[in-house]
């Protein structure tokens, strides 16, 4: 059993007699050593859910709201004459009796098991859907997470999570997760939820911590962001406060609609993502918004030229520091910083790693606020190279449009009277002139000059006068216009 802080958590054990009702204690729930629950889990006790040791394997049916401490999904497998099976299991709610909530106050956990079997919670229908809460209690950190394998198992068996189902009508209502998700090698977790309601302000799912991707080499989980694969249209909105590490998020082969990802970091946090980020059907579009005070990274580093892409990039507040090969589709620039940077990766193409230069791959620019951090350094050749934004669209001034703010970074002898490319549009910027873009100066000394030329944008620094030289350049300019007026 495990252990509460406040005392002891009992572990109640689903599928004693055939029957599927989550309430119906007498039948369907037993204590650890197999005798019969006077009483379904509650707040205090651990709802387990092991496949190996069920006499009733067909599911658990919720006929009304739910507090449980720990839920677990334990070993999916049958076992008969020594041969084991694979079996999956879910929780649902019953049809005709309304929506309800499965309020979980410690963790969501999915064991790796022995066997690559599914567990799912999912809604009964429209009219019957689950909201999931996973909590967490006051002052346990370690309380508040979805939790799919463990650091201990490489890889061999899988096993996937899927909140929510595959259909419109198994969708969850609501996911909100006070802690982490903390998902570990080969294990898959895919979400399922709304309703096509959810909005950046009011998201389907909102994961107050990072989502914390373990994997290496082969073995990487995956984040399913969308995984209505039975025909119909399905636009989620998922919130999370950062993600890091090694894996794939992606929308599921056979889906339709759209996944919006917006990272809410935390001010003075900074996670960095390596992983892919793309969609496995064709009818699905990934759209990423950064929408926090804090540092999303996002760099890609094995074969990104082919897994690293998406359809829309917004940049609301907060820092976005980014590298992309391959288009992530409209950037849209309303506030914050984006960050544009390099990586040591392997395309699909090259025969091993090697430091790739800071590139940002679009289609069209729309900006209304924010800047754009763009450091320059030496090439191999040792000549001076500006992170890269590539526009296969065009430029353009988003409504309230005022001023586009680039900040520099590198050595300032790079830029000093020299034009650096730093922007290419191969449809233009019809919207802009010069005069439009300011940035920072070095030093008080040095400062910017703009200049668009053949469909992309230019920097050069050069000194700034100093004051009394500026003083004298009036002084000159107010004589001769002194002594012109004498003629006249």
């Amino acid at each position: 059993a495990l252990m509460c802080r406040l005392g002891y958590c009992t572990d109640f054990y689903w599928g004693n007699h055939e029957g599927t009702d989550w309430g119906n204690w007498g039948v369907n729930w037993t204590y650890q050593d197999g005798t019969g629950a006077s009483s379904p889990p509650g707040s205090a006790d651990n709802a387990i859910f092991d496949v190996s040791v069920m006499d009733f394997t067909g599911g658990a049916t919720m006929t009304r709201d739910e507090t449980v401490n720990n839920l677990i999904f334990r070993n999916h497998y049958t076992e008969s004459d020594g041969v084991k099976t694979g079996k999956s299991f879910s929780i649902s709610v019953r049809g005709g009796l309304g929506s309800h909530n499965l309020n979980i106050l410690g963790n969501l956990v999915k064991e790796r098991g022995e066997y690559d079997a599914s567990s799912s919670i999912k809604s009964g229908s429209a009219d019957d859907q689950i909201t999931v809460n996973v909590l967490g209690k006051d002052g346990e950190s370690d309380s508040g997470n979805i939790v799919l394998g463990d650091s201990s198992n490489t890889g061999s068996y899988n096993g996937d999570l899927y909140l929510g189902g595959n259909s419109i009508s198994s969708s969850l209502a609501k996911l909100t997760v006070a802690g982490n998700i903390n998902l570990y090698w080969g294990g898959s977790l895919y979400l399922n939820v709304g309703q096509n309601s959810g909005t950046i302000e009011n998201p389907d799912v909102v994961i107050n911590g990072v989502i914390n991707c373990n994997g290496s080499g082969g073995y990487n989980p995956r984040f399913g962001l969308q995984s209505c694969t039975d025909g119909n249209e399905l636009n989620t909105v998922i919130q999370v406060g950062g993600a890091k590490g090694n894996g794939v998020m992606l929308t599921e082969s056979g889906s339709k609609g759209s996944a919006t990802l917006v990272f809410a970091n935390a001010a003075g946090t900074s996670y960095e993502y390596n992983g892919y980020i793309t969609s496995y059907s064709p009818d699905t579009k990934i759209k990423i918004v950064m929408n926090g005070e804090g540092t999303q990274i996002l760099r890609p580093t094995w074969e990104p030229d082919l897994y690293f892409s998406f359809n829309g990039l917004e940049v609301r507040k907060g820092t976005m520091e980014i590298f992309s090969v391959a288009s992530v589709g409209d950037i849209e620039l309303t506030g914050g910083n984006l960050k544009i940077m390099g990586a040591y990766a392997q395309y699909s193409t090259d025969s091993s790693f090697s430091q790739k230069p800071p590139q940002l791959h679009g289609d069209n620019l729309i900006w209304t606020s924010g800047k754009i951090s763009v450091s320059v350094g030496m090439d191999q050749d040792g000549n001076a190279q500006a992170a890269m934004l590539y526009l296969t669209g065009a430029l353009m001034k988003g409504e309230g449009f005022t001023k586009a703010e680039f900040e520099f970074s590198g050595d300032v002898l790079f830029y000093l009277d020299e034009w650096i490319q730093i922007m290419s549009f191969e449809s233009g910027a019809e919207d802009f002139d010069a005069s439009d873009f300011v940035a920072n100066t070095f030093n008080d000394e040095w400062g910017a000059k703009f200049k668009i030329d053949n469909n992309a944008l230019y920097v050069m620094y050069t000194a700034i006068p100093e004051p009394a030289a500026v003083a004298a350049l009036f002084g000159v300019l107010a004589l001769g216009f002194a002594l012109r007026r004498k003629r006249m």
